[in-house]
């Protein structure tokens, strides 16, 4: 297991600039979708679901494309487990290039899908598998500075949201240049070749383990009976030198999970919803471009966010205590949910901005509190089976927007008072438990 320490600052600099590159270019594709389906649209793509005297597009259609998103982003997160079991056996290296093999394929068959081949599902669900592949592989690179290593997950997470800024240069170049939305994925194919070449020069074969040593280093001191101001803030009962399936048991393994699983729920339900969402709390079909409007800024705030946001979280996490830290995520969970359910367009201007930070927050703080927790020696298996879990739960945005567009009549108000109540619940018990661990911690130490 090599150590950050042992290469140089110009070769770890490459390292950091390797993973924030190919987590923007491949890791979070698939979650622009809502300004890659107007494109799709447009193109015709799924139209024969309609009826002659229906408008597009309709109700089957909108529910087919939706799948497309649903199967990619549940597929992408059930795939954590596989890409967990390889990072953890045959190590980083290996793990990025699957993933750009896997990138490199699902642009091809969605580049090649047409009325004669429907390879969309199957396309978009490779790039979904793909993107974790390479962005997982890359988490242990955040650990190559140990003073900066919350914001260089920041900046990690960051690259992750704005590669959903893909799709929108995609819609940007259609409108300007012409050409297919299909001729753009076959050009796509040149940025997971790059990624791999990349990879096999720059990534060492195994993580880095510098970072379990200051853990154990950590945990000793409390054994040895420091006093609490020599606590470090992110202690936790579990620790990165405890056996996998001591950790697996834990309950700071269930509490992340289920924090990751149903805030994972609610973001690509709202993702796949968004325009649809934005029409029920309309004023009626007078708020058509008020709505047209609300979708445009959502698909430009939510790539941006996520590098605007960067400072401010890497602050949060290299500062403040992961009881802290997660305490901001159910305050600005709260908000999004509480917000979403007023009928008013302006004010959904605010819904979107707290969503589209609450997004890398969640994602850079989970991917934090796992690798500090639990170390690089079990991180890969426990965030895939964590991350597996929440892509099985993930389905259920699918039945979500089925109860919602038609036995709700496009009303959201139950699906998303359920999925708010829940969270309330889950967010807050999580941050609480880790508080009160911290502070028995410090008692022991302390007698």
């Amino acid at each position: 297991m090599p150590l950050a320490e042992e290469y140089s600052v110009a070769s770890r600099a490459a390292l950091v600039a390797l993973a924030v590159l190919g987590s923007l270019g491949s890791a979070g594709v698939i979650f622009g979708f809502q300004s890659l389906r107007p494109a799709l649209v447009s193109s015709g793509v799924y139209s024969d679901l309609c009826r002659s005297d229906e408008p597009q597009p309709c109700t089957a259609q909108v529910l087919k494309l939706n799948l497309i998103f649903a199967v990619a982003s549940t597929g992408a997160n059930i795939a954590s487990l596989p890409i967990g079991a390889c990072l953890d056996r045959y190590g980083p290296r290996t793990t990025v290039l699957v993933g750009s093999l896997l990138c490199l394929l699902g642009n091809v068959l969605f580049g090649l899908s047409g009325p004669a081949f429907d390879g969309y599902l199957t396309g978009f669900t490779l790039l979904g598998i793909g993107g974790p592949f390479v962005f997982i592989g890359c988490l242990h690179i955040s650990t190559v500075f140990p003073g900066s290593s919350g914001l260089i997950m920041a900046a990690m997470t960051g690259a992750f949201d704005a590669s959903s800024s893909i799709f929108v240069a995609y819609t940007i170049i259609l409108d300007k240049f012409g050409g297919s939305v299909h001729q753009i994925f076959l050009m796509y194919t040149v940025i997971p070749i790059s990624i791999a070449i990349a990879t096999a020069v720059l990534m060492p074969k195994n993580s880095f383990g510098h970072r379990d040593a200051a853990v154990a280093e950590d945990v000793d001191a409390v054994e040895a009976g420091e006093t609490d101001a020599l606590l470090p803030p992110r202690l936790s009962v579990i620790s990165s030198e405890d056996p996998f399936w001591d950790q697996f048991k834990s309950f700071q393994f269930w509490g992340i999970t289920a924090t990751i699983c149903i805030s994972m729920l609610r973001l690509n339900f709202y993702i796949s919803s968004v325009e649809e969402q934005a029409y029920d709390l309309s004023s009626g079909p007078a708020s058509r471009g008020e709505v047209k409007a609300l979708t445009s800024f959502f698909n430009i705030a939510l790539p941006a966010a996520g590098i605007i946001s960067i400072p401010g979280i890497g602050y949060l996490l290299d500062t403040f205590s992961f009881p802290t830290s997660f305490g901001v995520l159910w305050a600005f969970s709260v908000a999004f949910g509480v917000l979403g359910l007023v009928h008013n367009i302006p004010l959904q201007y605010l819904t979107v901005c707290i969503f589209v930070v609450m997004r890398p927050l969640l994602y850079t703080l989970g991917n934090d509190f796992c690798f500090k927790t639990f170390g690089s020696r079990t991180f890969g298996r426990l965030y895939g089976i964590m991350n597996a879990i929440a892509g099985v739960l993930n389905l259920l945005q699918y039945p979500l927007n089925y109860i919602a567009l038609d036995l709700m009549a496009g009303s959201f108000l139950l699906a998303n008072t359920i999925l708010l109540t829940v969270a309330a619940v889950v967010l807050a018990a999580f941050p609480i438990y880790l508080a009160r661990s911290r502070s028995v911690a410090a008692l022991v130490a302390i007698v």
